[in-house]
């Protein structure tokens, strides 16, 4: 198989960006083996790039310590949206209030007026992912109950689809959870968004810890 860059070479590229070495064993678990084939040298170039990608917009907007504005956290929520190949809206990052017991909407924008999800909530799965410190890919969101209010916010003026398919993973530092972010894939039925992966999580929660240091620069 001809190789589109050499392992080395992409593993260098995430690394030198962030500089989380842990990283190297989570995109090799992720992109080196697939399910039903061998190494796929083009799947995992790419996954590396975006990590990258990601890695450098949050270095460069983060750089003047300033509390981020709704423009640049759009920016980034478009960013992680190209690594999963979703909408800007279908990407969601949360904070937990200072006194731990809400979870506000940053991203998307038209979410922060809606309200406050209580972390007494018994169907939010952020509140559960939040509680639980715990990742976790939902590919039957349809079918689950939860909580719509947000949901049925309209975000987008070409398409209104409800979630079909979600990930969720807690924004931790030092094993303190101080938010969530989410990855969504709307549809109008469950046949027409694809399902998350196992892999697709583990890049979530390697998105997550390079957000995790400067969550209070976009907290309101």
């Amino acid at each position: 198989m001809k190789q589109v860059c050499s392992e080395s070479d992409a593993i260098a590229l995430v690394l030198e960006t962030h500089q989380y070495k842990q990283r190297m064993s989570c995109l090799q678990d992720g992109y080196t083996t697939k399910p039903d084939g061998p190494f796929n040298d083009r799947l995992f170039c790419m996954s590396a790039t975006s990590l990258a990608d990601v890695a450098t917009l949050i270095n460069g907007i983060v750089r003047g310590g300033a509390k981020l504005d709704s423009a640049q956290l759009e920016k980034i929520a478009e960013t992680v949206a190209r690594v999963f190949s979703v909408h800007p809206d279908e990407v969601a990052l949360l904070y937990l209030t200072p006194d731990g017991k809400f979870l506000r909407f940053r991203v998307p924008e038209q979410l922060q007026t809606v309200g406050e999800i209580p972390m007494t909530s018994g169907t939010a799965l952020a509140v559960r992912t939040a509680r639980e410190k715990r990742p976790e890919i939902v590919n039957h969101f349809n079918i689950v109950p939860h909580a719509s209010v947000f949901e049925a916010v309209k975000l987008n003026d070409e398409r209104h689809h409800p979630i079909q398919k979600i990930m969720s993973a807690p924004i931790l530092s030092a094993g303190k959870v101080l938010g969530v972010m989410q990855i969504s894939r709307k549809a109008r039925t469950a046949k027409g968004a694809k399902d998350f992966l196992p892999q697709d999580l583990r890049q979530l929660v390697s998105i997550t810890e390079l957000l995790a240091p400067d969550l209070p620069l976009w907290q309101d």
